[in-house]
C-alpha cells in the first residue's frame, strides 16, 4: 500500500458526526460553557490534518452560525445521520422498490431458513404500526431512529403512539370507545379505560400517548402490534445492529475521502484548488523517490510504485 493511501486511513480524531457523538460532550467542553469551540475540538484532533477535519466538522454542525457546536446541535446532527443511515438501509432492503417492506424483504435482516422467515414475520408485526402488513419509511424511521443516548427519540416515539392509536381507533373519530378498548384488551394491550384522565369515558389520542409513554418507560410494552422501545425487542436490536454495520461500512469509505481532502486542502477552506493538488502530488512523488532510494541501499522495503497510481481524487 502506498504512503498516500496509508496516510489517508490514519485516524485524525474527529472527522464524522458519528465519531463526535461517541465522545463525552462534557469532557470535550473543557471550559464548561455548554458548547464546543474550534479550540476544544482541535485539542482532541491529531495533527494539522486532524485539525482541518475538525474545523470542517464544526462548520457542518454549526447550524446557528455562532462558530460553536451546542449539545442540541450535536443531538440534531446525530439524529439526522441516524435517519440517513436508516433510510439507506431501508432502500437496500426494499428489493422490489415499491416503497414498503414485506416479510420476505425483512428476511434479509433475520437471515434465511425457516426460523428466519418466522422471525421476519414477527419483525414486520413489530414495525407495522398501522396494521397494513407492510412497513413504510415512516414506520421504519419511527422504530429505528435513536438519539445520542441510545434510546428512542421523543419525536419518533410520539409518531409511533399516533400510528398505534390510529390502528385501534377503527371509526376514526379520534377517540377510543368501549368497543375499541375491548378489542385492544383482546389483542393484549395494557392500555384501558384507566387512561381516561378527564372522566369522559373515552380515551383521546393525547390520553393514549400519555399512557403509552408510561408503559414504555416501565416495560417497553404499549400493547400495540409494535413496541415503542427499540431497546426491548431482540429483533429490533438485530435490525439496529444491521443498520449500524451497514452505515459503518459506508462511513469508512466516506471518512477516507474526508481525510484525503484534509490532507490536500492546505488552506482548510473545504475545497481543492489546482495548486493544492499539484503541491500534494509533488510531495507524494518526492516521498516515493525517497522510498525507492532507501530500498536500493537496503534500509527500507517500501514499494517504489508511484503512489499517484493509487490516488482517487
Amino acid at each position: 500500500m502506498s504512503n498516500s493511501i496509508a496516510s489517508s486511513s490514519t485516524s485524525y480524531g474527529l472527522t464524522t458526526v458519528a465519531e463526535l457523538s461517541q465522545k463525552n460532550f462534557s469532557k470535550l467542553d473543557t471550559n464548561s460553557d455548554g458548547k464546543l469551540s474550534a479550540t476544544e475540538l482541535s485539542a482532541v484532533a491529531k495533527g494539522a490534518q486532524g485539525r482541518t477535519a475538525a474545523a470542517a466538522l464544526l462548520k457542518q454542525m454549526d447550524t446557528n452560525g455562532d462558530k460553536y457546536i451546542s449539545q442540541s446541535e450535536l443531538n440534531s446532527a446525530t439524529t439526522k445521520t441516524a435517519n440517513q443511515n436508516a433510510l439507506k438501509y431501508y432502500s437496500k432492503l426494499d428489493a422490489n422498490g415499491d416503497g414498503k417492506l414485506n416479510a420476505s424483504e425483512l428476511a434479509a435482516v433475520t437471515k434465511n431458513g425457516r426460523q428466519g422467515l418466522v422471525d421476519a414475520a414477527k419483525l414486520l408485526k413489530e414495525l407495522d404500526a398501522n396494521g397494513d402488513k407492510s412497513v413504510s419509511k415512516a414506520e421504519f424511521l419511527s422504530a429505528t431512529t435513536q438519539d445520542s443516548s441510545g434510546t428512542t427519540s421523543a419525536k419518533a416515539a410520539t409518531e409511533r403512539y399516533k400510528e398505534s392509536f390510529k390502528k385501534f381507533d377503527t371509526n376514526g373519530d379520534g377517540k377510543l370507545r368501549a368497543s375499541e378498548l375491548a378489542a385492544m384488551a383482546k389483542s393484549g394491550s395494557k392500555i384501558g379505560i384507566s387512561a381516561d384522565t378527564n372522566g369522559d369515558k373515552v380515551v383521546s389520542e393525547a390520553e393514549y400517548a400519555v399512557a403509552a409513554a408510561k408503559l414504555d418507560a416501565t416495560s417497553g410494552d404499549t400493547g400495540s402490534s409494535s413496541s415503542t422501545s427499540v431497546t426491548k425487542s431482540p429483533l429490533l436490536t438485530k435490525l439496529l445492529s444491521a443498520i449500524k454495520s451497514s452505515s459503518t461500512t459506508s462511513e469508512s469509505s466516506g471518512t477516507a475521502s474526508q481525510k484525503m481532502l484534509a490532507a490536500i486542502d492546505s488552506d482548510g477552506n473545504g475545497s481543492l484548488s489546482k495548486e493544492e493538488v499539484q503541491l500534494y502530488m509533488a510531495k507524494i512523488r518526492q516521498q516515493s523517490t525517497q522510498n525507492s532510494l532507501y530500498s536500493a541501499d537496503g534500509t527500507s522495503s517500501a514499494s517504489s510504485t508511484d503512489p499517484l497510481l493509487d490516488m482517487q481524487l
